[in-house]
């Protein structure tokens, strides 16, 4: 066989390289971009420079240590940091020696650092003719105090009569003196001592002058001018010196200016307030407002305060003088309590209803001497009772007038919170054999009581009075009846309809407490009584008259009496 050789021709087509980049990028001091991850293929997708923000604080300056600041690329998250050079901070300390002060680094900084190198400050002091001593006045902060000395006088020369540093004088002795100064009153105005409390050699005088300061200021205070306010203070006579007598103090002595004194009252009563005592931005209780007459204080004003929460509290109080305070509106020590006052007497009073509550047993504890009654252990279930108030309850032919109180000793008010203390009462309405049914167990309370003066028919001396509805208004008044005659006692309202007799409700009621014995009313007109003196003698009786407002008419009522003889 013939073979012939073929020769095979193949041919294609070129395709485009398809990359595939990596997912995470490549980052570089520089650059940042997505390489490609097929073999032998350099290509790099989107490559870029850093783009970095604002510089801020990686790590804050500390001591010996310099701040630290980052940056970071805005594409790849690239951190780029930089170190603030000086902008670390050192402790430092201060040390001393005889001549100056200053700060050293406590810290590892090498070498140590110095700063504020400051020369001492000083005062002297005399010790007489034996030199001075000289004193730092820089800071305790900074060192201790250092004292140098003694130390030698300074002088210009030989005629110099004072020390350049301290002032001591060479010449000046017994060339002047102070005699016994009294103490002053705080007054407004400048209190020098008097030319009769001292004395100058004739020498000196033309040169010499009375200087004042302080008790607690320091010697460079002294001047001339004579002290206003309150205090203690040093007062010398000072010598402005030639050469023959020199330059200094003559003599020194001390006085008071004593406050001025503020009369005040022994005895308070104060109307108890809520709103003050659940307030505990406030501390104290105000007892008064004083307005001064003075002449030299005329139109000033204090306020007089018990200094202590407690006598916020509804409660009777002994005060100490330690606890009040005399309040200026303003720190002002030139006034003061009277001295005379080593304590006050408070009464913090409850303003509300009046309720005397008689315990049962209370008929053991009772005593009855004539009119006069005394309930032993007694409670005031609230409001606050006084000598001279008038109580009653519906079993009771008329009030009762309350003539003293007492609870260990005599006091004129006693209120809630104050219990089993004593009452004695003027009593007209009770006697040993009712007292079990018109008080034991019952609560009395304060009722208007007026004293009506009777001139004749009509009376017209009793006051404009308004009530609420259901209260009473009680009225006392004296009238003369004539032997073996009978009266009608008549009761007129004016200017109000509230007192109108309504229903089976009867406003007025009329109670002869002389004879302790209710008087006989009309049958048909609610306001007309009848009372009869069936002796042989003329009388004068008391008779209480009880107007109850049983109606809602605001106008306040005037209620007048007329006496008709009948037979």
């Amino acid at each position: 066989m013939l073979a012939i050789p073929i020769t095979l021709v193949t041919s294609s087509c070129k395709k485009k390289h398809q990359h595939n980049y990596e997912e995470n990028r490549t980052i570089t001091e520089t650059e940042h971009y997505h390489k490609c991850s097929d073999t032998n293929c350099d290509d790099k997708k989107d490559l870029g420079e850093h783009t970095y923000s604002n510089w801020t604080t990686k790590t804050e300056a500390g001591v010996d240590t310099n701040k630290v600041e980052k940056r970071i690329c805005t594409v790849c998250s690239k951190e780029e940091t930089r170190i603030i050079e000086d902008s670390a901070t050192h402790t430092w300390a201060y040390k001393f020696d005889n001549e100056s002060h200053w700060e050293e680094t406590t810290c590892n900084h090498d070498p140590q650092l110095i700063r504020n190198v400051t020369p001492h400050s000083w005062y002297y002091t005399s010790s007489g003719e034996n030199g001075h001593k000289k004193y730092s006045t820089c800071p305790t902060s900074i060192h201790e105090e250092i004292v140098i000395g003694p130390i030698a006088h300074t002088y210009d020369d030989e005629s110099d009569p004072t020390c350049n540093d301290c002032g001591f004088t060479r010449t000046i002795t017994n060339l002047g003196s102070f005699k016994e100064i009294s103490d002053k009153t705080y007054s407004g105005y400048n209190q020098g001592i008097k030319d009769y409390e001292y004395e100058i050699d004739e020498a000196i005088q033309s040169y010499s002058e009375i200087q004042y300061k302080s008790i607690d200021d320091p010697e460079e205070s002294y001047s001339t001018t004579a002290p206003i306010d309150a205090g203690t203070y040093n007062v010398r006579i000072y010598c402005n010196g030639s050469l023959t007598h020199g330059k200094g103090v003559i003599a020194t002595s001390t006085y008071k200016i004593l406050p001025f004194e503020v009369d005040v009252s022994t005895y308070y009563e104060i109307k108890y307030d809520e709103a003050t005592y659940n307030d505990s931005n406030i501390n104290f209780l105000h007892l008064e407002t004083i307005d001064m007459y003075d002449d030299d204080f005329y139109g000033k004003t204090f306020n007089l305060i018990a200094n202590d929460p407690k006598y916020k509290a509804i409660g009777r109080y002994d005060i100490p003088r330690s606890d009040l305070y005399l309040d200026t509106n303003g720190e002002d020590n030139n006034f003061t309590i009277s001295n005379s006052i080593t304590s006050i007497k408070v009464l913090n009073y409850d303003d509300s209803e009046p309720q005397l509550l008689i315990h049962n047993g209370a008929k053991q504890t009772a005593y009855m001497y004539r009119d006069i009654l005394t309930i032993y252990h007694v409670d005031l279930t609230s409001g606050t009772i006084r000598v001279g108030d008038y109580l009653y309850c519906d079993t009771l032919d008329a009030p009762l007038l309350i003539t003293r109180l007492y609870k260990n000793m005599d006091v004129q008010a006693i209120t809630k919170g104050e219990t089993k203390f004593s009452v004695q009462f003027k009593n007209t309405v009770v006697t040993e054999d009712n007292f079990v049914g018109k008080l034991e167990m019952k609560t009395l309370r304060k009722v208007s009581y007026e004293v009506v003066k009777y001139a004749g028919n009509p009376s017209f001396d009793s006051k404009p009075f308004t009530c609420e509805v259901g209260v009473i208004r009680f009225m006392e008044v004296s009238i003369e009846l004539e032997a073996n005659t009978k009266y009608r006692f008549q009761v007129q309202t004016i200017g109000s309809y509230a007192y109108s007799h309504v229903g089976t409700d009867t406003p007025i009621k009329v109670y002869n407490v002389t004879g302790k014995t209710l008087l006989t009313m009309d049958s048909e007109i609610h306001n007309k009584f009848y009372i009869e003196n069936n002796t042989n003698e003329k009388v004068t009786v008391t008779l209480v008259v009880g107007a109850t407002k049983v109606g809602t008419d605001p106008k306040p009522a005037v209620h007048n009496f007329v006496l008709y003889v009948i037979n």
